[in-house]
């Protein structure tokens, strides 16, 4: 038998919630595996956080507010790719974000998508966007000086993150993160250096599948031409 499919949970360690799911056998284990590596320590989010913060309510902000120019607003679909995508960027006026500057964001503030089909998405906000605002879909996290934003970033885009983030975020009717479960979520903490090695090796391994990316992209814009070279084959010019 599927031991994630037939258990039993004592009483004594239930926590917050009541569905199975939460308490599947495969996901406790992984848990405590964390928990209790010899390799690294751990903290909950909240720990390393100077703040923590979701989007406005929908009521908050409105169609009706977006702009051309001014205060650029992050929403879920600018998270997707892993870094701050400027495509379809909409902005608020500087009056709006005045009234909703709780969740503002600014340079090296991490955004996490909390909602909907791209649950666990996140990027770091980049310094030459200055200061914006995020959506009621995501979460902003400010981080303290034992944890490297984009480092953050990677833990979240990891097994470790995404494993913690759909077992909060499993809900009866879709994916979704509050607050204060994000604040839960467990984060291996390494020493400075050995958090920016392994941000090092995310960007290059990134960089490097771009490079790919962009050929193939060449190749296939070229197709035609390559597989009549390959096969010897010289079409009549077309009639002038």
């Amino acid at each position: 038998m599927n031991e994630d499919n037939f258990f039993l949970t004592n009483r004594g360690d239930l926590e917050e919630r009541l569905d199975p799911v939460f308490y599947r056998p495969s996901i406790i284990k992984f848990i405590k595996s964390l928990l209790t590596s010899k390799h690294f320590k751990t903290k909950p989010l909240h720990k390393l956080a100077l703040r923590i913060v979701d989007g406005p309510f929908g009521t908050q902000l409105k169609v009706e507010d977006y702009k051309e120019e001014g205060i650029p607003v992050i929403r879920v679909s600018n998270v997707r790719t892993g870094e701050i995508s400027e495509d379809k960027l909409i902005h608020i006026s500087e009056e709006k974000h005045r009234t909703i500057r709780r969740s503002r964001v600014f340079p090296d503030d991490v955004i996490l998508t909390k909602a909907g089909a791209i649950l666990g998405y996140s990027a770091v906000f980049p310094k030459h966007l200055i200061e914006g605002n995020i959506t009621s879909h995501s979460v902003a996290i400010t981080c303290t000086d034992e944890i490297l934003p984009h480092y953050l970033k990677y833990i979240f885009h990891s097994e470790i993150g995404q494993r913690q983030i759909y077992r909060w975020g499993n809900k009866s009717t879709r994916p979704e993160l509050n607050t204060q479960e994000v604040k839960k979520l467990i984060i291996p903490v390494l020493p400075i250096e050995q958090q920016q090695k392994i941000v090092d090796a995310y960007t290059e391994a990134i960089y490097k599948r771009k490079q790919l990316e962009k050929k193939a992209i060449e190749l296939l814009q070229n197709i035609d031409e390559y597989f009549l070279e390959k096969l010897a084959i010289c079409l009549p010019q077309e009639p002038a």
